[in-house]
């Protein structure tokens, strides 16, 4: 029979806002940074961790591009502390690929730490990237890649393989949130922009189980 879906329950899922500021974040990871001084680092992670599903859940820009860098360098240094090297790489990696052309400062950032972040840089760019492209009828919509904007719709362009969080944006309207999985061959994303940006608040949605639409929500959710 019939299904119906709190606006809620799918905002909560498919359109994730923020608990925190951007100041009680940036808070947060002074904090960590604090812990981590005070060699508490267990908390130090914990805190950086719930900072950044925050910062995921930020709109793009300026002030959600500089917190995640912010959090990712602590988080690699914490991980490398604790000789957690793949899970350093992965933090140094997701700086480089919100900004290719960070430099780390050496009045902040210890030797090794530069040297790791450098062998990062140079792994990356040895790295095959493979084409993304992102399709929707609503021509020029700005596409954002872990809330970076990186285009418009018809989108098309080269990235690294990896997991990326994806949001279209035109006139105030967004699309789902989505977590797309970009493997080592090319690979087409569509969005039905016009249907995920009309579910707004307060606006009850009854869809049946056999529906595209239904479907199309229950993937996304995914």
């Amino acid at each position: 029979g019939p299904q119906l879906i709190s606006s809620t329950k799918v905002l909560t899922e498919l359109k994730p806002t923020p608990s925190k500021s951007v100041e009680e974040i940036q808070r947060m990871i002074v904090q960590a940074q604090s812990d981590f001084y005070d060699l508490r680092n267990a908390r130090a992670v914990a805190q950086i961790d719930q900072a950044l599903a925050e910062i995921s859940r930020l709109p793009g820009g300026v002030s959600r591009t500089n917190l995640a860098i912010s959090a990712y360098l602590l988080q690699g240094v914490l991980h490398m502390s604790a000789s957690r090297m793949a899970l350093a790489d992965d933090a140094f990696t997701r700086v480089l690929r919100i900004d290719s052309d960070r430099i780390l400062d050496p009045d902040y950032y210890s030797p090794a730490t530069r040297d790791r972040f450098e062998l990062i840089r140079s792994r990356m760019k040895a790295r095959k990237r493979v084409g993304l492209k992102v399709e929707t009828a609503v021509t020029g919509a700005d596409v954002l890649l872990d809330g970076v904007r990186v285009g418009a719709t018809p989108y098309s362009g080269q990235v690294l393989p990896g997991e990326y969080q994806l949001v279209l944006t035109s006139g105030g309207r967004a699309s789902f949130v989505q977590k797309v999985l970009v493997k080592q061959q090319d690979m087409t994303v569509r969005v039905d922009f016009d249907f995920e940006a009309s579910i707004v608040a307060n606006d009850p949605i009854c869809l049946t189980a056999n529906t595209s639409n239904a479907e199309h929500i229950e993937r996304a959710a995914r």
